[in-house]
């Protein structure tokens, strides 16, 4: 069994019930709804769909809503627009006459200068800035290609001041609160304030109180990866987007970024989901090429939680494929040393009484050749802290009464989770665990397990406990 989930990115492709159920077969953990395409009713019905089939097949699954954010893009264009190097073009917010000129979404002009780059559609064509005017930018095409409406620019020169919460944001945001989604992921982050901005407006409009969904900010910005220990202290998961990184950024320095991240995020037992195009061409083809395989297999070496499907699943011809394949690169290379953490790589000097209980607990597992590490949490947090340590020889076994908890562990690395109800005592929360773990048959009798767990019970976040058990 796979201990590194997969989310998928739900689209054209993927949105009947049958193809739902077959991802969910394939290996899908997380389903990811992109609100930049779509409106409401499409997205509840699909979502209705989604927690449906999950039902059918008794598998968990979280839903993540992606906000599209501040997207900088090209406005509306008649015609496509072919430049050639050195063609002269402008640029504006406002409408202006004549065939070589770019209308723009949104106004950039204040944060360009002389020499800045626009790069446009990924980079595929680029533009040199000569001068700016009266919210007119005058450039020169230092890479041609054609341009048609909509699509995006990256300005990687330039330092971007605008929210990341767009007003079509905040619709989106309480549309997806108000369904009750498990995530939702933030495009663009520059910085805390971003966070903390949908933060707020999570908590005043959550369904239930300590069941808000987890805010998962998206490295993508020069300025994101600047103020990355901040943001990582505010947001609930991480994702490494490395498609619009790639262009604000120099290429070669993502493959560390990514690593670096990633080692940070499993510092801090927090979670981070690696994406954008890891089986790109998957999208046209029944296989991938060897390149993305190992794009897949390094992630999981490098640890990471989860790894992401766009394209291949949303709108590719073989998104069924494209998962079984994504499963079976994750498989064939948990099950190789490459992806063991050394000995002390956490490397906490000081602990608290959670890390260090989780920590210990770990130690046990391996010492005694525990099956399982089983734990019970109403927050979360014992899973997390347990996934930190990346066991490979134990299973990672989590109870929990919460069905939002519940949902929210398909993202966590290694996390078996079940529905278990309250216990009032710390006897009754042992024997109840130890019988589902029968029932269950996640262990054999004479088999051993690590409990960890808090006392008194009901208390979030509580994790002081643990000792080992022999199945009987």
């Amino acid at each position: 069994m796979k201990k590194t989930k997969i989310v998928c990115t739900i689209g054209p492709a993927s949105q009947s019930a049958k193809i739902i159920k077959e991802l969910l077969i394939a290996g899908m953990d997380v389903a990811r709804l992109n609100l930049s395409h779509g409106d409401y009713a499409s997205h509840t019905k699909l979502i209705n769909t989604l927690r449906s089939q999950a039902r059918v097949l008794k598998k968990p699954l979280a839903l993540m809503a992606d906000l599209q954010g501040l997207k900088l893009r090209v406005g509306e264009i008649k015609d496509a627009l072919v430049l050639k190097k050195n063609d002269k073009v402008m640029l504006s917010y406002k409408k202006m006459p004549g065939k070589s000129f770019l209308p723009l979404q949104v106004d950039i002009s204040k944060f360009l200068k002389k020499e800045h780059r626009i790069l446009i559609d990924d980079g595929q064509v680029e533009l040199r800035v000569e001068k700016v005017a009266r919210g007119i930018i005058f450039a020169r095409v230092f890479v041609g290609g054609k341009i048609i409406s909509h699509k995006g620019l990256n300005l990687p020169d330039s330092k971007v001041s605008l929210s990341a919460l767009t007003d079509k944001d905040k619709k989106d945001l309480l549309f997806a609160l108000k369904m009750g989604v498990d995530m939702i992921a933030l495009s663009f982050v520059a910085g805390v304030k971003d966070l903390e901005t949908v933060k707020k407006i999570i908590y005043k409009n959550r369904l239930k109180k300590n069941e808000e969904p987890w805010l998962v900010a998206k490295i993508e910005r020069p300025e994101a990866v600047k103020n990355f220990d901040g943001i990582l202290k505010v947001a609930d998961a991480i994702m490494v987007a490395r498609g619009d990184l790639g262009v604000e950024m120099e290429p070669s320095q993502v493959p560390i970024i990514q690593k670096n991240i990633i080692k940070d995020c499993l510092r801090s037992a927090k979670p981070v989901i690696v994406a954008t195009q890891m089986l790109d061409s998957m999208i046209r083809n029944p296989r991938p090429t060897r390149a993305e395989v190992s794009d897949v297999a390094n992630a999981v070496v490098d640890h990471t939680d989860a790894v992401m499907l766009s394209g291949e699943t949303a709108n590719g011809k073989y998104p069924v494929e494209a998962v079984k394949m994504m499963a079976r690169i994750v498989a064939e290379t948990e099950v190789s040393p490459y992806d063991d953490l050394p000995a002390n790589f956490l490397g906490d000097d000081k602990h608290s009484v959670v890390a260090s209980v989780a920590n210990t607990a770990y130690r046990m597992a391996r010492e005694v050749g525990a099956k399982a590490l089983v734990g019970a949490t109403l927050s979360g947090l014992t899973a997390r802290m347990l996934a930190r340590q990346r066991p490979q020889e134990s299973d990672i076994i989590i109870f929990t009464n919460s069905t939002v908890v519940y949902r929210k562990m398909a993202l966590v690395w290694g996390v078996r989770q079940f529905l278990m109800p309250t216990c009032k005592t710390l006897d009754e929360l042992v024997n109840k665990s130890m019988a589902l773990v029968k029932k269950e048959k996640l262990v054999k009798k004479g088999e051993k397990i690590v409990l960890v767990t808090g006392s008194p019970v009901g208390i979030r976040e509580n994790l002081n406990l643990c000792e080992i058990r022999t199945i009987s």
